[in-house]
């Protein structure tokens, strides 16, 4: 018998075959969502209760910008949560993306000179994309990167243009945004930037230049493999 014979084994016999394991981490998973969710949606009660009094002070700006992100990131869960239970939580997962959006609305019609409205624009934009409303995560994407081109949201903005770009079959445009990301070599996006650069140098023909991008691709992983510890795992 061999030793993983014998540990199923063990296990069918004592009530936790292998599917029941999965079984058992996927409701963990979902009552830890759950739980998660419960809090999300008191701290938006609260907040929204707190926006009533904050009206025309310092604090709304930043209640509302609170708002939208406790929106989007219940709308994170209740897309897990779909996945375990079905129709209801789909249609709470639209609501929460929806209510995101109306957070976003209210915060830059209120205040359209937001010296950090690319947070909230980036927000918006995704989700837009979320909702399958691709033109209007696009036009935020654009009026992101032009309005705030050196905003950390706008590299993870770029790379959403080149793929509505690439998914268009503009090519061209997807390479503009995707030098902007390759001229910023420390940015988490770059390595993904010289792969998609490479696909998108080969869809154009540019066939000796694709191959350059994935050269650098691969030496970027190379690299980096160089610095992970014996044991260790390759950074992301």
């Amino acid at each position: 018998m061999t030793r993983t014979f014998a540990i199923l084994l063990l296990l069918t016999c004592a009530g936790f075959a292998p599917d029941a394991i999965a079984r058992t981490t996927e409701e963990k998973d979902r009552s830890v969502d759950a739980a998660a969710l419960a809090a999300q949606t008191r701290a938006i009660a609260k907040l929204e209760s707190l926006l009533g009094r904050a009206r025309d002070t310092r604090e709304e700006a930043l209640f509302l910008q609170r708002l939208s992100s406790l929106y989007y990131e219940s709308s994170t869960l209740l897309f897990r949560l779909s996945h375990g239970h079905g129709g209801a939580y789909k249609a709470k997962h639209r609501q929460s993306l929806l209510k995101t959006v109306d957070s976003v609305d209210r915060l830059l019609q209120r205040f359209p000179n937001l010296p950090y409205a690319h947070t909230p624009l980036s927000l918006r934009a995704r989700a837009f994309d979320d909702l399958s409303l691709r033109e209007k995560a696009k036009a935020d994407y654009l009026t992101l990167v032009d309005r705030f081109p050196e905003a950390p949201e706008s590299s993870a903005a770029r790379m959403a243009l080149a793929g509505y770009a690439a998914d268009a079959g503009d090519h061209a445009d997807a390479v503009r945004h995707l030098l902007t990301v390759e001229a910023r070599p420390l940015d988490p996006h770059f390595p993904f930037a010289l792969y998609r650069l490479a696909w998108a140098r080969y869809n154009l023909g540019q066939i000796a230049d694709a191959l350059h991008q994935l050269e650098r691709h691969a030496d970027f992983y190379a690299d980096r493999a160089k610095t992970v510890p014996a044991g260790g795992n390759l950074p992301q």
